[in-house]
């Protein structure tokens, strides 16, 4: 029998949150136990590697560390607040790599209109490229994925 997955809280005890604002950083480790897998799975489903992934996980902790301290986060506090900054956070890290590189692979397009909710026209001027460019990229992406699951 395998043992059963145990998923944290939607909202985290409201102790813990008490005693993390006052600064007691071992409430802390305690909601990063809890909460760090959940994360962790978000991010890598966005970014491509390990490394990228634990770099943006530190930076969503420091983040929600900051609020709490700074009580900044006093009624967003829940899960859903975290799954929301590391969905952020991982995305804006994905449009940022794909900038800089200079390369613009399908799937890459594909995020920045579907995901980030630009427009062709905006995906172009940020990107560099024609609107047909874009355009194009969408349907290889589709393409790309029509292919890799309907050889399964």
């Amino acid at each position: 029998m395998t043992p059963a997955i145990k998923y944290p809280p939607l909202v985290p005890d409201t102790a813990l949150l008490a005693r993390i604002r006052k600064g007691d950083m071992d409430a802390f480790a305690t909601l990063y136990d809890s909460c760090a897998p959940v994360l962790y799975g978000i991010i890598r489903k966005i970014v491509s590697d390990d490394h990228t992934a634990e770099d943006i996980l530190r930076n969503v902790f420091l983040e929600i560390r900051n609020e709490l301290l700074a009580g900044s986060a006093e009624t967003r506090s829940g899960m859903n607040w975290m799954l929301q900054l590391a969905r952020k956070n991982a995305l804006a890290r994905k449009e940022n790599q794909t900038i800089k590189t200079g390369t613009h692979p399908p799937v890459a397009v594909f995020d920045l209109i579907y995901f980030h909710g630009l427009s062709v026209q905006a995906v172009a001027e940020k990107l560099h490229i024609s609107e047909k460019e874009v355009r194009e990229s969408v349907q290889q992406a589709f393409r790309n994925f029509r292919n890799s699951t309907s050889s399964r």
